[in-house]
């Protein structure tokens, strides 16, 4: 708006983008009579969303009207650079889903995202949210286990022969590359397994790195 007295011409309804979003936020100054940065979209004098945080005091008299007081803080360019952030990590995740080698994202020790070839090649059913060392021949899981552990703050690790745990109560021998990453949300691994018996690593082979 050109001026303040343009924007306080203006009916505060006029000033959200979504009235009912307003009347729950009105709803809950009500209640709790004090809002702490509080996530609510405002609409721009052309119509576009503004994402702010309200911190809203609100004053009640049995003689006058309630009134607010307070401070909106316009958040806009760090939701957008949030918003790009979880754009590319989307690219990312649709690029090592079409590709051919079994990729994991290992975090706190449990599978946080595993590729289709991932789920082909461990052929033990839904991958996610499983503890990754129950994929893990019984002999593999204390080293690799403490292998990752020390990855998920920083390094690589390459060739690292393991076995996965077959039906026979054997292990059916990979090779797996490792490297600790920074997702959002904290540190993890990054795996790339490979069946030993089909594929070796070669001088040519690509590295996949988020």
């Amino acid at each position: 708006y050109g001026t303040p007295k343009e924007l306080m011409g203006k009916p505060a309804s006029e000033l959200y983008l979504d009235l009912t979003e307003r009347q729950r936020y009105m709803g809950e100054l009500f209640k709790s009579k004090l809002l702490t940065n509080y996530g609510i979209l405002l609409k721009h004098k052309s119509g576009k969303a503004v994402h702010v945080l309200e911190n809203v005091l609100l004053h009640e008299s049995p003689h006058r009207a309630s009134t607010m007081e307070g401070t909106v803080v316009d958040i806009t360019a760090i939701r957008q650079r949030e918003q790009g952030q979880r754009d590319l990590l989307n690219d990312h995740r649709r690029l090592l889903d079409q590709l051919p080698d079994a990729i994991l994202v290992v975090r706190d020790g449990h599978i946080a995202y595993a590729n289709p070839a991932a789920v082909s090649l461990f052929d033990i059913g839904p991958l996610m949210d499983r503890p990754f060392g129950e994929t893990l021949h019984a002999e593999d899981r204390g080293p690799i286990a403490e292998l990752l552990e020390g990855l998920a703050e920083e390094g690589v690790a390459e060739a690292v022969p393991i076995r996965l745990v077959a039906e026979d109560g054997g292990g059916r021998p990979m090779v797996m590359h490792a490297s600790g990453i920074r997702p959002l949300g904290g540190r993890a691994v990054q795996l790339t397994v490979r069946d030993e018996e089909a594929r070796r690593w070669g001088a040519g082979d690509l590295e996949y790195r988020p």
